[in-house]
């Protein structure tokens, strides 16, 4: 209810949770029942009017396989479940015509699997007769993070944007577990790119994250076990950078720390938060969606 979230814990009774918004939308026939058009409201909107201010923007869903991280990043079948990064495109575009001709706008998408990244649209694919090739992320002075070899395409429409999306997730990285039967095995990374007519760009970043997983409950082995140790290991590092990011913001709003007083925050550790880190501090905004799932294996 409100901004809480209360888990009732077998043997171990409630525990309650607050955070900025709280939705339920396991069941549309519940009376607090939120759709995808109020998650967008609260969540998107400050999105589209930052990018346009220059700031770097990083948004993500975190939380187990099989938890609803990909309803809530890409949606549904259904047009009114369309999810965040679908709707935050929508209006970029029509935002963009509005400014008539003032910014420029240049896509790319990619997953991470295994640490490695790969791009995920049709031109690196033609160019390889569909072999996959790993991508080397670097950080350039002038630039911030740039992916080597990562193809840019123009937004010019929200349909040429949407075909690109599906394209994209089709030939992401996806395998059954028992507790997913097509549970991503990689992380994706839609990249929008703003430019201004003076040069000035801003970037959003609209992730859907891989679940995290306990081996005994998806039943995974092999490559698949090795994926899931490398999606954990991930996300355990994405939770600690932003764990730090917090403590750090928290204490500069009560004291200036003097220069080399603050706390060591690495990027470098996995390529998910090498990638990020120019959305995830400095001149950016960053949402965390934490999706819980019900069920008790979660």
């Amino acid at each position: 209810s409100g901004n809480t979230t209360t888990i009732d814990l077998p043997n171990r009774g409630l525990k309650s949770f607050n955070y900025n918004y709280c939705y339920w939308s396991v069941s549309k026939d519940h009376p607090d029942f939120v759709d995808q058009n109020k998650v967008y409201h609260d969540l998107g909107e400050d999105v589209v009017e930052s990018a346009f201010e220059g700031y770097n923007i990083c948004i993500f869903a975190y939380g187990q396989t099989g938890s609803g991280k990909t309803f809530t990043m890409m949606g549904g079948k259904d047009d009114n479940d369309e999810g965040l990064i679908p709707r935050i495109c929508k209006n970029l575009v029509r935002e963009m015509d509005e400014r008539e001709g003032e910014f420029c706008m240049e896509l790319s998408f990619l997953e991470i699997f295994n640490e490695k990244l790969y791009d995920l649209l049709p031109e690196a694919q033609r160019k390889l007769k569909g072999k996959k090739e790993p991508l080397k992320v670097r950080v350039d002075p002038k630039r911030g993070v740039v992916v080597n070899g990562l193809t840019k395409h123009r937004g010019e429409s929200y349909s040429a944007i949407m075909r690109l999306l599906d394209l994209g997730m089709s030939h992401r990285t996806v395998a059954e577990t028992k507790m997913n039967s097509v549970s991503s095995r990689s992380h994706a990374v839609f990249i929008i790119e703003l430019t201004q007519r003076n040069g000035k760009t801003s970037k959003v970043n609209l992730v859907d994250l891989a679940g995290s997983e306990r081996q005994e409950n998806a039943g995974t082995q092999g490559a698949s076990l090795k994926a899931g140790i490398n999606i954990n290991k991930s996300l355990t590092f994405l939770r600690q950078v932003i764990e730090k990011l917090a403590r750090v913001s928290k204490h500069q709003g009560k004291v200036k720390q003097k220069r080399g007083a603050g706390e060591h925050i690495s990027m470098r550790n996995t390529q998910l938060t090498y990638l990020l880190q120019d959305s995830l501090g400095g001149n950016s905004k960053t949402t965390m969606v934490g999706a819980i799932s019900p069920s008790s294996h979660h």
